[in-house]
């Protein structure tokens, strides 16, 4: 094996160890959220209570990007991002929780009444743009400092352009969630999270750092 091949297989190894490391602190700091998705199926009458549950997952994942941003010491740097960002953090995703819960149960209420049918797709279009503002509010929250208003109206804006690469995170992340749950391995389940994270954090600084880089 020559120095490339092993400069290869040093990264590959990097890339599954923070894979690994990622799903172990989103675990630690999602413990309800984590155990309930991984056993308990997913049906209309528990939802509201997952998604309820989720609340703690937007500091985790501000304080994942906080990481993936410094690099160097995941662990680390994790401890600090969530200390550093904590209290916006939360006071931002208690809200965005709370949105998420109204038109989930707005939802599942047009489910189970044919004749409001024609609501459905404009709040699927909603429930899809705040999981986005979600994804978006964790990265800007874990690179910049600023008011919370100043962070959730650029999370907005961020939210509702660059359509194709927003639409194809919604993809990656559904995708690799209804695939590892599909196969009921609950330990699969709960590594994959940390590949949705690091896809996410990925995904989204490539966005970034397009409209950054634009004059």
């Amino acid at each position: 094996m020559d120095l490339l091949d092993m400069s290869r297989l040093m990264r590959l190894i990097e890339r599954l160890g923070n894979v690994v490391i990622s799903s172990g602190l989103l675990l630690m700091t999602n413990l309800p959220l984590a155990f309930s998705l991984a056993f308990i199926p997913i049906q209309r009458n528990n939802v509201l209570i997952l998604i309820g549950l989720s609340v703690t997952l937007g500091p985790s994942l501000t304080a994942l990007n906080y990481a993936y941003f410094h690099g160097d010491t995941l662990v680390r740097h994790f401890f600090k991002g969530y200390r550093d960002n904590w209290r916006q953090a939360w006071a931002l995703f208690s809200g965005l929780t709370g949105l998420l819960l109204l038109f989930t149960y707005d939802s599942l209420f047009v489910l189970a009444n044919p004749q409001f049918q024609f609501f459905l797709i404009p709040l699927v279009f909603v429930l899809a743009f705040l999981v986005l503002l979600g994804f978006y509010t964790a990265l800007l929250l874990a690179r910049y400092t600023g008011s919370i208003r100043n962070q959730v109206r650029n999370a907005a804006i961020l939210t509702g352009r660059h359509g194709f690469r927003n639409i194809g995170l919604l993809f990656f992340a559904s995708s690799v969630f209804l695939v590892t749950k599909a196969t009921n391995m609950p330990l699969l389940q709960l590594l994959l999270a940390g590949v949705i994270a690091i896809g996410s954090f990925y995904w989204l600084r490539g966005t970034l750092e397009r409209v950054i880089s634009k004059p």
